[in-house]
């Protein structure tokens, strides 16, 4: 599957398979005057920023989710339902961020698309591609003056659905929802036994099932692939893409899934990062959190390092979403987070020192599940980070504490609750990830 259409529908009507089409592939839909249909939609230009046109993409991308998928072209006019002219439109970052925000803030539940630039002839200038799948979250509502509508796609137009089709399609959304809660839960109990919990071990186990699942083979060359993908982390200094960072993954197979451990840990349980990868794109992640003594003020018992807390649930998040994306799952996932271990304790780091805050509540176990889009885990670093504050709440909630303090709601990074170690600032600027010395004040 491709954007939720087959993947030789929109080959043929574009002429290229979706992630290899260029402006020369677009030229030719004109030149053979290629139709729209219910899957493929032409807009000569971007969305404008009234209210009417935000209104507007939201009904185009939930009309397509609420059917069958398919793509929106931006930059390609159209005359009679066919493809008239290619006037191109501007690319940037902010255009593509601007379109995400107005789908995820005027679409209910939120409709999730991708969004693909092809480069025109003249520089900044080019075509997107909004991809969209049949969401298994169907349907979509979008606000239309102060009332919710239900938007489809229907032949080269969007219509409104029926009450009675609303009413069915709430039907399939329930039993979608039910099978794919007890996948998470299924996947998330199968992680504990692979795992060491001797040494007063605490551990992290992120796992995650995306709405419209992927399809990988299992196969040698899918094993070898694997291996090579896991091993591509970029090192020790990273923050965000260092799942396997310590230590190369080794991967083998199972049934349906493909695993990954380390080489200390081979033919026994884990103790390093350890990694369950699904044919249809679920995921779950392990990785042991670091501890330290609590001091006579705090507890006797260790306590979890919150900051490592943060870093260990961001890589296993992103490296999940990426598995999912590879496979090719797309749209929302389900995810949840565990945090287990004996008389865990939560602490956060404060300019080199370890405090309790505000309480050193002794919790063995903290959880956590919520919906992200996969995109989003596998996007903008600023993005994923959000995305960890939004999965770490119920956890830091869970051990006494109002908020993640190192994550700032919008993804900007709170060195000050970084230990220096971490080299935060340095790795933000690399990455292009705000930063701020900003501290939280709290009373005691």
């Amino acid at each position: 599957m491709t954007g939720g259409v087959p993947a030789s529908t929109l080959t043929d009507l574009l002429g290229a398979p979706i992630a290899e089409v260029t402006a020369q592939d677009i030229a030719r839909l004109i030149d053979g005057q290629v139709r729209e249909t219910d899957e493929l939609d032409f807009k000569a230009t971007l969305y404008g920023k009234d209210e009417d046109a935000k209104v507007e993409l939201c009904k185009d991308i939930a009309g397509l989710c609420n059917h069958r998928g398919g793509a929106i072209l931006l930059g390609v006019g159209e005359k009679n339902a066919g493809a008239n002219g290619r006037p191109e439109v501007d690319l940037s970052d902010a255009e593509e961020r601007r379109m995400r925000q107005i789908v995820a803030t005027g679409t209910a539940p939120h409709a999730a698309f991708e969004i693909r630039a092809i480069p025109g002839e003249e520089p900044g200038r080019g075509f997107y591609l909004l991809l969209t799948d049949r969401s298994p979250l169907r349907p979509h509502a979008v606000l239309v003056r102060d009332g919710l509508r239900y938007p489809r796609r229907d032949g080269t137009t969007t219509r409104y659905l029926t009450e009675a089709e609303v009413a069915d399609m709430y039907r399939d959304r329930f039993r979608g929802e039910k099978q794919q809660v007890e996948r998470l839960a299924q996947i998330t109990d199968e992680m504990p036994p692979m795992l060491d919990t001797s040494d007063d071990r605490t551990w992290l186990v992120v796992s995650l099932v995306p709405n419209s699942p992927g399809d990988l083979s299992i196969s040698f060359d899918g094993l070898r692939e694997m291996e090579a993908w896991a091993r591509a982390s970029p090192g020790r200094n990273e923050i965000l893409d260092a799942f396997f960072a310590e230590l190369p993954a080794i991967a083998g197979v199972g049934v349906e899934r493909y695993t990954l451990t380390s080489p200390a840990d081979e033919r026994k349980r884990a103790t390093y990062p350890y990694a369950v990868c699904f044919t249809d794109g679920a995921a779950s992640t392990a990785v042991a959190v670091r501890k330290g003594e609590g001091g006579p003020q705090v507890s006797q018992d260790s306590v979890v390092l919150a900051a490592h807390l943060v870093t260990c649930a961001s890589s296993s998040l992103r490296f999940a979403g990426r598995h999912a994306a590879r496979a090719g799952a797309r749209g929302d996932a389900v995810v949840h987070a565990r945090v287990f271990g004996p008389h865990s304790l939560l602490a956060f780091n404060h300019t080199g020192l370890t405090e309790p805050y505000p309480h050193a509540y002794k919790v063995r176990e903290a959880r956590a599940s919520l919906t992200l889009p996969i995109d989003v885990l596998t996007g903008a670093p600023q993005d994923a980070f959000a995305a960890t504050r939004l999965m770490l709440a119920d956890i830091f909630n869970a051990y006494g504490c109002p908020e993640v303090p190192q994550i700032a709601p919008n993804g900007t990074l709170r060195t000050i609750y970084f230990p220096a170690g971490y080299e935060v600032a340095t790795w933000a600027d690399r990455r292009d990830v705000p930063t701020t010395a900003e501290q939280i004040t709290y009373r005691r």
